[in-house]
């Protein structure tokens, strides 16, 4: 029986603009950005550690019916407490009901959970998803414009999650190849 391949979803900056609610709630001009580790951010981002009401109104990036292909996880770093408020948003705004994964180091729970393929805006992700020998799709988001060493390769970028699917199956044939090769060996 062929092992299926399994795909996972970043929430924030993928689904939930949690950079528009920042810039909300500190009074800052939502502006386009070129990384995460934006100076203001990194300082403010202990102000909403027990803010249960932040978390739990997100605004929306991508709405479900963007989804247009199967997927396995949500994996979301998040302090682990907002777990339950992430699965709150999640079904309050209509996304698929899949298990939601909490990590930090994604490609480590990749791993853990038997996941091949990893969407997220996040290009330190994508780059130790990709060492870690698994695929990563780099979604960028309207109000991120990377600097070019923070672009990841092109054909395995998006702007929208409807773009997503033809490379997911692209990934996904590109794995079965390499396993059934692997098998010959």
């Amino acid at each position: 029986m062929e092992e299926k391949i399994k795909v996972a979803l970043d929430v924030d900056g993928v689904l939930a603009n949690f950079y528009l609610a920042m810039c909300k709630r500190f009074n800052k001009k939502y502006e386009t950005i070129d990384r995460w580790g934006v100076t203001w951010l990194n300082e403010r981002i202990d102000e909403i550690d027990d803010d249960f009401d932040f978390w739990d109104n997100l605004p929306n990036m991508n709405r479900p019916d963007a989804i247009t292909f199967d997927f396995d996880y949500y994996i979301t770093a998040i302090p682990e407490k907002y777990h339950d408020s992430r699965v709150k948003w999640l079904k309050h705004h209509g996304y698929p009901d899949k298990p939601v994964i909490v990590a930090f180091e994604k490609a480590e729970a990749m791993k853990e959970n038997g996941v091949s393929i990893l969407i997220d805006d996040k290009y330190e992700n994508i780059e130790k998803v990709s060492y870690a020998g698994l695929k990563g799709i780099h979604f960028i988001p309207d109000y991120l414009y990377p600097k070019p060493q923070q672009t990841h390769n092109p054909k395995l970028t998006i702007k929208h999650l409807s773009e997503a699917n033809d490379i997911i199956e692209e990934l996904k044939k590109e794995i079965k190849d390499k396993q059934s090769n692997k098998k010959f060996v």
